[in-house]
């Protein structure tokens, strides 16, 4: 088992009767020596928070539940030893008992209720939230993010990114509550648990902490990822920023094609403008909150938001992460109920899996007006002052760390105010742990195979495979060991299949988009933002990915 930082936590392993161990901490009260409390995402934004907020790092303020709650929540509902079986001994490329662990576990969890103290320490939290975006005065249902935040996350012998879930857009009291508990469940996504047994981490040694953020407006702005090492080659001198309009979980899962920029570092420092480069993104879509979703305050406390959006033209817009299970109704609280009116109606049902509800969130996306594609996502001055950042923050945890420690970073515009905020930050877990002592090279010998499609190349690899394309990752059967997997994009639910995959080819998608992410990190070929891969590829035929030609990844047949 990985012993890293925060992985057995004393909270954690304290007894529930133990009433010294807080159950929620506000986030800039937890720093990075917190990650056994609150996990690595939390602990870092509470670092942030503290630690680089004078010097005009933005960070959305909230508060985290403790590993102590999480285990709490377990003993008042007797879950670990039923859930210790269930998980015991699971082999990770056994498709088909982990899918049946994961069900019955997440079923577990969501039939259980949060203990009375913690429930009402969340909603204190909650409360006071409010009330400081409300400047002082009375504020209900203040929008915010819930995040789920492992104690073995962020770390960086292994980033868990997106193991866990996210819930936007959720306001009142009810709701969060809801999304908390989702939270918990979402520590048993098939995904997390194929995660944890590939790095070697116990089940019951992880707990969940809970961070819960005000929202930034970016549905009517900007967001992206941004590293502070340029990702393909490990460039230590240069800031890799992507961009994309409305929230950043397009960015990140890869369903738009962002802008991006490479930025040189050391002239950036020096008072320059260093952008070496800029890479239009086709930006096709953006997501936002869904028509009748708008909540009534945003994290600079600047009073009402916009009234909520109009409801989008016929088949303009398709819901985001809105599950509605048809299995799991006895343990929906009702407050779900009421506030499913609200979210779009294209709900996609799920027929067996009562924590399709992890989805849930009220969010939509809406088609980017041509114009607005055509043009980059954010100024160039606000390029260059999220690049400073990303420096800053760089620095700051090379130096909290005693070595160079290059960073992945989520950030935010908000469209109310045009202010920048930083959402997460994370140490890069693949680039900067590469040996320098190493060179690795591929080449591609000459040959007369045609090319069938093209996308931006990650890494400098070459695979060769059956190519199998798949829409779902339900559908695991058909793919087999050393598989190219051909698909839309990928999210972490894909990431047992890419356990099996030689490669990975996506429609979309850019460099810091899942399916880059974790193809580097599981060092496998991956081209994305290809457009058209599920319909020029064949089903079944053997074909050519190559990396190795440029930053322009091309797929051959044969």
């Amino acid at each position: 088992m990985n012993q890293s930082p925060g992985h057995a936590s004393s909270l954690f392993n304290s007894q529930p009767e133990d009433r010294n161990q807080p159950l929620v901490l506000a986030l800039e009260a937890a720093g990075l020596e917190a990650i056994a409390a609150v996990g690595g995402k939390n602990a870092s934004l509470g670092e942030l928070l503290r630690e680089l907020g004078t010097e005009g790092v933005r960070v959305p303020g909230g508060f985290a539940t403790t590993a102590y709650a999480y285990g709490a929540f377990l003993d008042a509902n007797r879950l670990r030893q039923p859930l210790g079986r269930l998980l015991a001994g699971l082999d990770g490329n056994d498709l088909a008992a982990l899918q049946a662990a994961g069900l019955a576990a997440r079923a577990l969890v969501l039939a259980a209720r949060l203990p009375k103290d913690l429930e009402q320490a969340i909603l204190r939290a909650y409360r006071s939230l409010g009330q400081a975006s409300a400047g002082g005065g009375q504020a209900s249902g203040v929008a915010v993010a819930v995040r789920s935040s492992a104690t073995a996350e962020d770390l960086p012998e292994a980033s868990f990114v997106g193991e866990q879930e996210t819930f936007l857009n959720v306001a009142g009291e009810a709701e969060v509550l809801a999304a908390c508990r989702r939270c918990y469940a979402s520590l048993f996504t098939d995904r997390a648990i194929s995660y944890r047994i590939l790095h070697g981490f116990d089940h019951l040694e992880v707990a969940l902490s809970i961070g819960v953020q005000r929202m930034v407006r970016s549905d009517l702005g900007a967001a992206g990822v941004m590293f502070s090492i340029d990702t393909e080659t490990g460039f230590r001198d240069a800031v890799l920023l992507t961009a994309a309009y409305g929230l950043g979980e397009t960015v990140v899962q890869g369903s738009v094609n962002p802008d991006e920029y490479l930025i040189f570092k050391p002239t950036l420092e020096q008072g320059f403008a260093p952008i070496l480069s800029r890479r239009l993104g086709s930006k096709a879509i953006r997501m936002v909150y869904a028509p009748g979703a708008v909540a009534s305050t945003h994290p600079t406390g600047a009073g009402p938001g916009p009234e909520p959006l109009a409801a989008p033209a016929p088949g303009q817009a398709v819901p985001s992460q809105n599950v509605q299970s048809q299995t799991d109704q006895s343990q929906t609280d009702q407050s779900q109920t009421d506030q499913s009116q609200t979210v779009p109606s294209q709900i996609f049902q799920s027929q067996n899996d009562p924590c399709e509800q992890l989805g849930l969130s009220h969010t939509c996306t809406l088609a980017v007006d041509p114009a607005d594609r055509a043009r980059f996502a954010i100024t160039d001055d606000e390029v260059l002052q999220l690049a400073r950042w990303a420096c800053r923050i760089e620095a700051h945890y090379s130096a909290r760390r005693g070595k160079a420690t290059p960073m992945d970073i989520e950030w935010a515009k908000d469209g109310l105010t045009g202010e920048l905020f930083i959402l997460q930050a994370r140490p890069e877990t693949v680039e900067s742990r590469r040996s320098a002592q190493v060179l690795r090279s591929w080449h591609l010998e000459p040959h007369q195979a045609p090319v069938i499609t093209r996308g931006r190349a990650i890494g400098a690899s070459i695979c060769t495979g059956r190519a199998r394309i798949i829409q779902d990752p339900s559908a695991i059967a058909s793919f087999q060991q050393g598989d190219l997997l051909v698909t839309d994009r990928t999210d972490p639910d894909w990431e047992p299949i890419l356990k099996l995959a030689s490669g990975v080819i996506t429609n979309q998608g850019g460099r810091t988009c899942h399916a880059a992410i974790i193809a580097r990190e599981m060092g496998i070929t991956a081209i994305v933002g290809t457009g058209d891969g599920t319909a020029v590829i064949a089903d079944g035929e053997a074909i050519t990915a190559s990396c190795c030609e440029g930053d322009e990844g091309l797929v051959y047949r044969g």
